[in-house]
Formats: C-alpha cells, structure tokens, sequence
C-alpha cells in the first residue's frame, strides 16, 4: 500500500488517485497548498506545499516544497535551511514568484517576520522586504488585479504601523500601504473578487467589526480601497455603485 503522510490527492469522485505519488510525503502538518497556473510558465502545474514540516520525502525542506504534477519533490526548487516557523498561507503571483506567510521569523538565517517573498528557484526575494514584518502570524493571503497583495491574521501591526488583523502591501516593497479595514477580531481567510471586492471571513463580529461597521457572523465583504458599502447586506465595489 502507498504511504500517504500529509500530502495527497483525489479524483473528482473523491477516490484515491494512485498516481500522485509524494513517496513518504511530509513529516508533519500541511497547511497551505497553492497550484502554479501560469500557463506560459515552465513551473506551470507545479504544486507548493507549506506548513511545519522539515522534510518531504525525507529530504530536508523547511516549512515550504515544491512537488511536480505527479507529486515527487521538485530539487530544481531549493529554498536552503528555509522557514524557522510553520508556513501557514502562499500565492502565487503572475511572474512565478511565490508569497508566504505564518508564523516564523526567518528564512534561510534571512530576518523575515511572518512574510517573504521567494523566487521561483527557491531563492529569498531580497527586494521584498516589510522592515520589522508582521507581529504576530499570518493565516490568509490574496493578490489582487494590480498585483498588491492582501494578508490576514491575528496581527495588529506591519513594520511598526497598526493594522488590525488585515493589510495589504505593496508588491515592490513589501510594506503596508492606506487600505485599513480594521477588524477587531482575527480575520482567518480572505479572497479576490474579479471585481476587486475584497471577501474577509473570521472571528470579527459586533459594532465597529471591520470597516467600520456592524458584521455577526465573521464574514464581511470590502471594496478594493477598504471602505465598506452595504446595502441590504450585500457591498459594492464601487463607491456609488447603486444597492438591488
């Protein structure tokens, strides 16, 4: 029988596909996977894994891997002694590049806390770099149309700037910019609309939850600039975007 440890994967009708095979798979818990679709890329179906294992496939890899479409260990991705800290979120932008985020506060004896941007060969992105980083984990993360990049948590400031549980940053630098929805509470997962509406779920709730308004029930949904819009429950994108 096939070794299964963290990592696997199954047809469409939910059967074990024999074919993915990561060999003894990872050492301890996965918890972050993101599929590389840039369809003119070398690296397109490649498929990176994080969270807070130290060896796949019983070869040394620190928080983050790469695996083929057939799931054995990509060495062509190397990303050295890695994360000191468990990988809890990636994506993966247009040009390959690759953001992560947890809770660490190193890669590869590099000071990053809780976000780096890696390479596609593995490699630290030097020029991506959020100063003092985030101070306490990260656990979601999206890219935006323009290429900025939204991250959510448990934090409550980004290089020494507050922002509660939710920022974006820059995609050159890596620092925070004005988009300040403010939540009170941790915000666990976040996602881009193609319209550009930001979707925000997590333990926020009560008056002055996120954007400055009422929202039970952890979910929430924000324009790109951080302002809310409600009307009857729903938001909209743009500013005078009519309520139906």
């Amino acid at each position: 029988a096939q070794v299964i440890n963290h990592i696997a994967r199954v047809n469409t009708d939910g059967s074990f596909d024999f074919t993915f095979n990561p060999g003894l798979g990872a050492d301890q818990f996965v918890a972050a996977v993101a599929i590389n679709t840039n369809y003119l890329s070398a690296n397109n179906g490649t498929i990176y894994v994080g969270g807070g294992f130290t060896a796949v496939d019983n070869i040394s890899r620190n928080g983050i891997a790469r695996l083929t479409s057939s799931g054995s260990l990509d060495a062509s991705f190397n990303p050295g002694a890695g994360f000191n800290g468990p990988v809890r979120a990636l994506a993966i932008q247009s040009d390959d590049k690759i953001v992560v985020a947890g809770s660490f506060t190193a890669f590869n004896g590099v000071a990053r806390t809780n976000v780096a941007r890696l390479n596609p060969d593995g490699s630290l992105d030097t020029a991506f770099n959020p100063g003092s980083g985030v101070d306490n984990p990260i656990l979601s993360i999206a890219i935006q149309a323009d290429h900025k990049i939204i991250i959510a948590g448990d934090f409550t400031s980004v290089n020494g700037t507050t922002r509660n549980r939710i920022a974006r940053l820059d995609p050159v630098t890596g620092l925070a910019d004005s988009f300040n929805p403010n939540a009170n509470n941790f915000v666990r997962v976040i996602a881009v609309q193609t319209d550009g509406s930001i979707l925000v779920g997590g333990d926020f709730t009560g008056a002055n939850s996120i954007g400055g308004a009422a929202r039970t029930g952890g979910a929430a949904r924000h324009q790109g600039h951080g302002r809310r819009r409600s009307c009857a429950g729903k938001f909209r994108q743009r500013q005078n975007a009519a309520c139906d």
